[in-house]
């Protein structure tokens, strides 16, 4: 027996049970054996690979119809029968996805490059702001946490001045969750 089963405890998995992710159907990423549903679809498999060394032209940026969404809303159903919370995601749209696609060092230089983070955050937009739609519509209303995460602080301070994360990453966040919000 799994342990809410056996003590009434609910555990919560973001990425596992009773997470409820699209499953990725899109095309191989390079060097990537094992596509999971959260982060490898961008072609990440270790703090080492930043896939979007390559460039932004050169890149092969997901998309929506990369995703099989039919299970979704069955997944979310079945969470709600045995008293749990449906979970789904994942948002990455802040630094921390910059950092896992470039590298830290590279994403610090990228900040200070308008050109680049205009190109950029725009590409994220034109993949994030429909897959979420279409991953918020194919929960059906059945939703009841979505996993999205961001790692902008250190011990003592932000990563990146304040100003900055407002100016490149803030933009994008509050799109994303208002599209949360509607559902």
């Amino acid at each position: 027996l799994d342990l809410y089963e056996k003590t009434g405890i609910d555990r919560l998995s973001l990425w596992d049970w009773p997470a409820c992710l699209p499953r990725y159907v899109g095309p191989p990423r390079e060097g990537v054996e094992h596509i999971d549903p959260s982060f490898s679809f961008w072609g990440k498999v270790s703090e080492r690979i930043y896939p979007l060394l390559v460039g932004l032209e050169r890149y092969r940026w997901p998309r929506t119809e990369d995703f099989d969404f039919a299970k979704l809303a069955a997944g979310m159903e079945e969470a709600h029968q045995r008293d749990m919370v449906s979970i789904t995601g994942h948002i990455g749209v802040g630094l921390q996805h910059h950092i896992q696609m470039r590298g830290y060092e590279q994403a610090m230089f990228d900040v200070m490059d308008d050109a680049f983070m205009e190109e950029y955050m725009g590409r994220l937009r034109e993949f994030y702001l429909p897959y979420l739609e279409a991953l918020m519509a194919a929960g059906r209303g059945r939703i009841d946490l979505v996993r999205s995460d961001e790692d902008i602080g250190g011990q003592n301070a932000m990563l990146i001045n304040p100003a900055t994360w407002r100016r490149w990453y803030k933009p994008l966040w509050t799109e994303a969750y208002a599209i949360v919000h509607r559902y």
